[in-house]
Order: C-alpha cells, then structure tokens, then sequence
C-alpha cells in the first residue's frame, strides 16, 4: 500500500516537471526559434550545405538552383546568383552600444536607423541585402554575437534587360511568371536538378544574342525617329520557326516587376497580342488569287500541265505608297490601280484561315492572343476597315513566311527544347482554297517573291491611322514585313510601329537598318540543333 502511495506522489511530482518543460519549449520556439525559421525558410536549418561560422553567424544557402538558359550560340543569358544579407536576432546580441558602431561602420548603416530597427522587435530582422564580399568578411571578423548572414539564391540576367520579353522573370522565391521562366518552369525548377547547366534543366533559345541586340537597337532607333509608342521586331527562320530575334518595347524591368502592369492591364508582350491589322493580306491574298487564275488559263496541255509565274505581274520596278482610303496605305510593289481594282472574294477569308489567322501559332510564350477575322467578306477597303480584324505579329510572320515558302505553316518557336503540341515542325497545308495541290503554291510563291523583292529587298509596309480622342490628327500604326536573301529566303520579318505621331511616310528612309538585322540573321546557321548547344 505504501508503495503505490509513494508512486502516486512521484507522478504527481514528475507531472508538473514535465508540463513545465513543454511550457518553456513552446515559449522558446515562439521567442527565439520560430521567427528565424519563418524569416529564413525552415528547410535551410536542414539543407546539407548550411553552414555554422563562428560568433553565432548562421551562412545558409537557400532557396534552390534554378536551370540556367542560353541562347542559341552557347551564351549565359540567365544564371543564379548567391545575394548574400545580414540580419541580426535582438535577443543574443551583446548589452550596451558598442556593437552597434561596428556594425554601422562595416554595412555603412547610421547608428540610429540599426537602434530603431533592432530594438523595434524581440524577433529577428534584416540589416542589409546584397553584400559585398568585404563586408560579409568585416561581420565574419567581428565575431558579434547575434549578428549574422543569410545566403540565397537569386536569378541573374548577365546582360541585363536584354529579350526580357522572352526571358521573362522569377519571384522572390524563384517560380517563373512571365516568358521562357514561366513557359518552361517545370524544367528550369526542377527540385532533382543538382547541375543547373545539365542537358535536362537547362534551356537553350533559338535567340542569338547578337542579332537580338541589334534588333532591340534597331526597333528603338525607329519608335524614337517615329516617335512610336510601342511596336516590337521579329526575326524567324522561314522554314524552321525559330525565332532569332523578338525585339519589345516597351520593356519590362526584371528587378521591379511589380512595377510592369502596363495601363492597369497585366503584364504584356506585344510581340503576341492581337493588337495588329492584318488588311494587307488581303492584297497578298487576293493578288495570289488573281494569279492563281491567270495561271490556270496559261497552263494548257501544251505546258504538261505546269503552272508558270506571270511575268506582267511582277514587272513593277519601284514601290508606290498608295493611300487607298483616308486612313489606310500601302507602300509595295503595286500601283494605285492594282490595290484598288482587288475584288474580295469568298475564298479569301478561306485563305487568310488557312494562313492561320483567327488561330494562336502555338508559339512557347505564355498568354498568346488569338486573332479576329471577319464574319463575311469585305465588299470595299471601307468595309474591311471597319470589321475589326485583329492579329498579332507573330502570327501575321507566320502567315507571311508560309506566302513565301511554298504554302508551308511553321510552328513558331523561342526555345530548342519545344515541342509544339506533338505536332510536326512542318505542317504541309496549302494556303490556296480548293484543294491546290503544294507545287502550285510553291509557282505561285516563286512570283511573290519576286514581286516583293524589288528595290533589292525592302519590305512592303501598311499604315492604318487610328482615332485619336481630342484631336483631328491622329495617330498610325505601320507594319512591315520582308525577307533576306531576295533569291532564296532564309529568314522573313516583322516591324510593328505602334501610336505613331511622326509622318509615316517617311518610314521608308529607315529600311537599312531592318535589312542589317535580317541580313546578319541569315548569317546564322540554322541547321543548328540542341546537342551541339549543350555543354
């Protein structure tokens, strides 16, 4: 009986012991634990490269390593960075002030600003980010208690904002939210990745960054000289996709994204919204439809039933910039006549279909836009104008490339790892309606070609002038489209000049600078393929 009164006594004394000590654990865990896991990721505390370093200091690498992206030649065009920082847990540093003068005189922070903010909190607080080395070595050496550095990843752009519109960007914690970053996020973040430059994480772009440089030059020489608000410039392999260069302005800030939402509407790349008219093709489709039919009265049996180009349609030897309305022009090979006299017929809403517009190109780039095509035909260059149609540049690139190279609709695409949709590179579909068999798109395209390259390559070029609220002047918008070389196109363009207020027909005195870009594009060699950019 004694002996079961002396236990009871036992558990009543070991009871309260216990609850005493979990009381105690909560409250250091709440005081002193839990606000530098909160503050520091509780994961670092366990990750196999953190580190103690004397005086208490805490070096952790965290966060984790994120694929590395290059462009098509093998360049660094986004890495990770260790940032380093320096925070400070009130509760262990030293009494009295004099650590606060060391540490003022190591991070260059007044005393006062590290009294306010250290003695604001019991918890934990950041002093300073982005260290230099010698001042993670000057805290190293002053051996405060209390005082310490954090290290972590952070996304760095070696060449700054350059192709920021297909880079995009990461957030604090290193997710992807806009272009490739965010396109291709599952790869670039993957957690198994332990080599950020092994084949299998890293991302290599078809850009090449010297040709995207010249073209984010090129594209703001023009808006300036225009004085153009927005537009971009697209440089794309005729019978491959690749983009070589896709030049936007304006331009987001990576390191201030937050900062980006252009006119309350999101993030935006006007490289792929529909925010362009398309009412040129209407003179390329309509052109090809009336030498579709001249064609076809020439190739009797006499000619075994081959399609010949007509010469009488390619024999223009200047461009005209003709004004077919009051708010639309064409600068081309074709007279004032020509332009005017096209018909709109029913099959040229089934062509411009089948050149993709009205349809996303697939393109890996997140929050493409489709285009708008009109529910009937046009009846005049009037009505055309007024039936909203709408595409965006890369598509009308891509309806373009397929009018020069034989009727062949490429899949657009930024990165060499991209698999549109599990579709061929290549869709073999002919842009002419009725069933046209491939070898006649391809006549007709050897005289489009020749049509459009007079004047030694210059592109062909619309402007549509937009109402303007509050004023009787206006503002335009320009389009242009070419090709380099004249006799055997390797690559095809695109130039959007969008809210132009200077007079747009002087835009054909800056054609150099476009045919340098697209001459130094077709330079490249575009038979490249991923392995022989991965390292």
């Amino acid at each position: 009986m004694a002996t079961v009164r002396r236990k009871k006594r036992k558990r009543r004394t070991v009871l309260p012991l216990v609850v005493m000590v979990c009381v105690a654990a909560v409250l250091v865990t709440a005081y002193f634990v839990w606000p530098v896991l909160s503050e520091l990721g509780m994961e670092c505390f366990f990750a196999p490269k953190g580190r103690r370093a004397g005086g208490g200091g805490i070096y952790i690498d965290s966060g984790a390593e994120r694929g590395w992206i290059f462009d098509r030649s093998g360049v660094v065009l986004a890495a990770n960075a260790m940032t380093m920082s320096a925070y400070v847990k009130p509760a262990l540093v030293p009494s009295g002030d004099d650590w606060i003068a060391k540490v003022s005189g190591i991070l260059g922070i007044p005393e006062g600003e590290i009294k306010d903010r250290v003695f604001s909190t019991r918890n934990f607080v950041w002093l300073k980010s982005g260290l230099s080395e010698a001042e993670v070595q000057g805290l190293k050496a002053a051996d405060i208690s209390g005082i310490g550095v954090a290290g972590e990843y952070r996304r760095f752009y070696p060449y700054g904002g350059l192709a920021v519109q297909i880079l995009g960007f990461t957030d604090h914690d290193g997710n992807g939210l806009e272009g490739v970053e965010a396109f291709y996020d599952k790869r670039l973040g993957a957690m198994e990745c332990k080599d950020p430059e092994a084949p299998g994480c890293s991302l290599h772009l078809t850009i090449e960054r010297g040709v995207q440089s010249m073209a984010e030059e090129e594209l703001g020489s023009e808006l300036t000289r225009m004085k153009g608000e927005k537009g971009c410039m697209i440089v794309m392999g005729v019978n491959t996709g690749q983009i070589l260069a896709m030049a936007v302005r304006p331009v987001w800030e990576q390191g201030k994204c937050w900062q980006n939402d252009q006119d309350g509407g999101g993030f935006s790349n006007y490289a792929i919204k529909a925010e362009v008219d398309p009412s040129m093709f209407f003179v390329f489709v309509n052109w090809i439809s009336k030498e579709r039919s001249s064609q076809e009265l020439q190739g009797g049996s006499d000619q075994g039933g081959q399609v010949q180009p007509s010469v009488s349609t390619v024999r223009t030897e200047r461009f005209n910039l003709v004004n077919i309305s009051d708010k639309f022009g064409i600068f081309g090979p074709w007279t004032s006549n020509e332009i005017k006299s096209v018909g709109f017929d029913a099959s040229a809403l089934n062509d411009m279909w089948r050149l993709g517009f009205g349809q996303l190109t697939g393109i890996d780039l997140p929050d493409e836009e489709m285009g708008r095509l009109p529910s009937s035909p046009p009846y005049s260059w009037d009505d055309l104008l007024l039936q909203g149609m709408a595409a965006s540049p890369v598509q009308m690139l891509r309806a373009f490339c397929a009018l020069i190279n034989g009727g062949k609709l490429v899949w657009p695409h930024v990165a060499f790892e991209y698999v549109g949709k599990g579709q061929k590179t290549h869709l073999e579909s002919g842009i002419l309606s009725g069933g046209r068999s491939i070898q006649s798109a391809e006549a007709l395209a050897s005289g489009f070609r020749e049509k459009l390259g007079r004047l030694d390559g210059d592109p062909v070029f619309s402007i549509r002038l937009h109402d303007e609220p509050g004023s009787t002047k206006g503002i335009a918008q320009i389009v242009a489209l070419g090709f380099w070389p004249v006799d055997n196109p390797v690559v095809c363009y695109i130039v959007v000049l969008d809210n132009v207020r200077g007079d747009p027909a002087m835009y054909k005195e800056v054609f150099g600078g476009i045919k340098r870009v697209a001459m130094a594009a077709a330079k490249l060699p575009l038979e490249m393929n991923i392995q022989k950019n991965e390292r």
